[in-house]
């Protein structure tokens, strides 16, 4: 058990884990690349090319900017996962759900008759409340820090 965890680098558990989920990833895959395997393939090479050429470096940097700050003015309650998480997830719907918030998913329109036109405000709204809810406690913690301190 110990040699297996040394050459893996995590418990044999966690392998046995990873290998089951890609089960289901791949009969995914298998009936989009029966359906539409030309348009798989340049969505799954244009995202990796896009994601690990252009996005990764993008948000790398950024958030080296956003660590450098931090570390001029760190404050009492560290506010750099307070900023970090509801980028993050904002970042990924953005990511997952671009074509229909730029208004460039056609099909999805003809699919389903409804308006590419709420997407976006939805999407803004969404983001304004994980910044919202993410600003509240971070105000939350910087008071509980301030009580408990002794004066």
């Amino acid at each position: 058990m110990n040699a297996l965890r040394r050459l893996y680098g995590e418990h044999p558990g966690h392998a046995l884990v990873l290998l089951v989920s890609f089960v289901p990833a791949a009969l995914a895959l298998r009936e989009l690349l029966d359906e539409r395997p030309r348009e798989v393939a340049t969505w799954l090479i244009g995202g990796a090319v896009l994601h690990d050429g252009l996005l990764l470096p993008a948000y790398v940097v950024a958030d080296a900017v956003t660590v450098a700050a931090w570390r001029r003015r760190p404050g009492r309650v560290a506010w750099l996962n307070f900023v970090r998480i509801p980028l993050a997830v904002s970042g990924m719907l953005l990511l997952m759900f671009s074509p229909t918030i730029l208004r460039q998913a056609s099909s999805y329109e003809a699919k389903t008759g409804r308006p590419l036109d709420e997407f976006a405000g939805r999407w803004l709204l969404v983001t304004a409340i994980l910044a919202g809810i993410s600003a509240l406690w971070y105000l939350t913690r910087v008071a509980v820090v301030r009580r408990a301190a002794p004066t």
